[in-house]
């Protein structure tokens, strides 16, 4: 029992350390393909050698993180099956997302998303006429009205 201290804090530290790694992985903060360095990780997150490679070996079999013989860890790339998943995923969420909007919108609701849709077709008719940086930040500025 003397040595179960020891143990339950490594645990934490490790269960501390994985998850900010996943946060940063899941928005982007370490990205796809990126080399995982030990020292440049634990000076960023803390923890010891032993706990950062045992984060990764934890990432790794959630898939996260791909770990190769004698060259270290990596960020996971995201595969085309991934990025269908995830399309099929942001589809139906917005499809509930919109149907959510209209039957909960009143009269001015639908007179602003009329009127983002007129800003955002102006917008999109003006992008192929004149493809600089404020005519992109209009048509950018119409689809955000357009989402609110």
């Amino acid at each position: 029992m003397f040595f179960a201290g020891k143990n339950n804090e490594d645990a934490t530290i490790v269960e501390l350390l994985a998850s900010s790694l996943r946060r940063d992985i899941s928005f982007g903060t370490l990205l796809p393909d990126q080399k995982l360095k030990i020292d440049a990780l634990r000076r960023r997150y803390g923890g010891s050698n032993h706990s950062m490679r045992e984060t990764l070996r934890i990432l790794s079999t959630e898939g996260l993180v791909e770990a190769t013989a004698q060259r270290g860890f990596r960020v996971t790339s995201a595969n085309e099956d991934d990025l269908r998943d995830i399309q099929l995923v942001r589809l139906e969420i917005e499809k509930v997302a919109l149907a959510r909007a209209m039957a909960l919108g009143d009269v001015a609701w639908e007179g602003r998303v009329i009127a983002a849709h007129h800003a955002l077709q102006r917008a999109e008719a003006a992008v192929p006429g004149a493809p600089d940086d404020q005519t992109a930040l209009e048509w950018d500025e119409g689809c955000r009205k357009l989402a609110r």
